[in-house]
């Protein structure tokens, strides 16, 4: 009979590539490499191999197939894929091991997934009024590992972890083709005391750190707050009649910390924890940019004795402590009240000299009715005029406090001078610590003509 021997034929290996996920490039190459047991000389789509190979590597892409044939039968296959293009991964290989029969037609699968990079917008916000919208702030965005990302749609020059931004009010910027499951974290960057004394806090992020997911579009806003400064205005204020209204008084204003206030718009030279002002009555002075939140106190410095004794008390300061609030206009007044002392003049002309009378000029610091010998005068004067004899003696009363000087009709100033510890002069201010006595020289002996005592009421 007839003999059939059979020879086993060989077989072929389809290898298909599969893209999903969105925006997969499907013109993008994948090299999957498929390895035989031995080296075989095997064709690619009808083209035979130059040499025998125990690998074939398949260029191809989403959509694509390669048909390898001429496998010899019983040749084993292994099929496998190496994808290290960024955000691409693969998900499955199907029949991707196998043994070639007989005239076998195999096919296989291999699928890539594409995770689609995102984006994280950066964003600056500013609560509050009167800030300065120029005012650029600094935010730092620090990667999970070194990416090359887009600003704006424009790539970085190299990959790196960290992109640092510096955004003022409303500002934004769009960091672009950050890889799915790359993780992030913002923060802004500390500011200066110079800015939190100008009224700004410390930046707050909110979405400041995650990890961006396929095709992601995730925001970061670093909120600040704008505490507007405030004004404290100082006044001085003086009650009653007959007061020096040039005369000054200490305010000396403390607050809780060392600051860059403002003097009437000027700012101080360098930052201070007080303030010292010298004001007269009805005067103010105006400081400014003080920190929302800063405490502060107003005490006026005590008056001399000397002060007191001139009718003066000391300052009673209304809104002397409190907080500045958010663009405040806080107002402290130093209040002191004088009460009017009046002095009076006892005048006695002596019984020595050969000078028959003397005329005592009496010049006041002010126009007041004072009396004399207890009847007051009509009209207001600041000069008083009395002439004595030998033996005479007058009472001047209801003269006010200041400076009182004394003349005679005998050598102009000069015929008449207080005496007193610390030598003679021809005018005083009183109230006065001695009780001094004056003396009216006569024309022709240089004796004692007249003394007038200094009485304090």
């Amino acid at each position: 009979g007839v003999q059939f021997t059979h020879i086993e034929q060989p077989g072929t290996l389809t290898v298909s590539l599969v893209g999903t996920g969105t925006s997969f490039d499907t013109a993008k190459n994948f090299n999957v490499l498929v390895t035989f047991g031995s080296a075989i000389s095997y064709t690619v789509d009808g083209t035979p191999v130059a040499t025998p190979s125990a690998t074939c590597t398949l260029t191809l892409h989403a959509g694509q197939s390669s048909v390898i044939g001429n496998i010899p039968f019983g040749t084993t296959y292994t099929i496998s894929e190496n994808v290290t293009d960024e955000g691409y991964e693969l998900v499955s290989i199907t029949n991707s091991t196998g043994t070639m029969t007989d005239g076998g037609a195999f096919s296989s699968v291999v699928t890539n997934l594409y995770h689609a990079p995102g984006t994280l917008t950066l964003t600056k916000v500013v609560s509050g009024t009167g800030f300065d919208a120029s005012k650029q702030f600094e935010i730092v965005a620090t990667f999970g590992r070194a990416i090359s990302y887009t600003v704006n749609g424009t790539p970085v020059s190299s990959p790196t972890t960290t992109y640092t931004a510096h955004l003022a009010h409303n500002q934004s910027v769009v960091l672009g083709n950050i890889p799915s499951g790359v993780s992030y974290n913002v923060v802004e960057t500390p500011l200066s005391q110079q800015d939190i004394d100008a009224g700004y806090s410390n930046g707050l992020v909110v979405g400041g750190s995650g990890t961006m997911t396929d095709a992601g579009d995730f925001s970061a806003t670093a909120n600040n707050v704008y505490h507007a400064p405030g004004t404290l205005t100082l006044t001085k204020v003086v009650s009653g009649t007959g007061f020096d209204t040039t005369k000054q008084f200490e305010l000396v204003v403390t607050f809780g910390r060392a600051i860059s206030y403002t003097v009437n718009g000027s700012p101080v030279s360098s930052p201070s924890a007080t303030y010292t002002a010298h004001l007269a009555h009805n005067q103010s002075v105006l400081l400014g940019n003080i920190p929302s939140g800063v405490t502060y106190s107003v005490a006026e410095t005590p008056l001399s004795q000397q002060d007191i004794e001139l009718g003066y008390s000391n300052g009673s300061v209304v809104g002397g402590s409190g907080t500045m609030t958010d663009a405040g206009s806080l107002s402290a007044t130093a209040n002191n009240s004088y009460t009017e002392l009046t002095t009076s003049l006892y005048v006695t002309r002596t019984n020595t000299g050969s000078v028959g009378s003397n005329t005592l000029t009496v010049l006041l610091s002010r126009a007041v009715r004072y009396s004399i010998d207890g009847v007051k005068i009509d009209t207001p004067s600041d000069t008083a005029t009395v002439t004595l004899t030998k033996g005479q003696s007058v009472v001047l009363t209801d003269l006010p406090v200041g400076s009182i000087t004394l003349s005679s009709d005998h050598y102009g100033n000069f015929g008449c001078v207080w005496k007193d510890s610390t030598g003679t002069t021809n005018t005083r201010n009183f109230p006065y610590a001695d009780n001094p006595t004056a003396e009216i020289y006569g024309y022709t002996d240089y004796t004692a003509q007249a003394t007038v005592n200094i009485i304090r009421n």
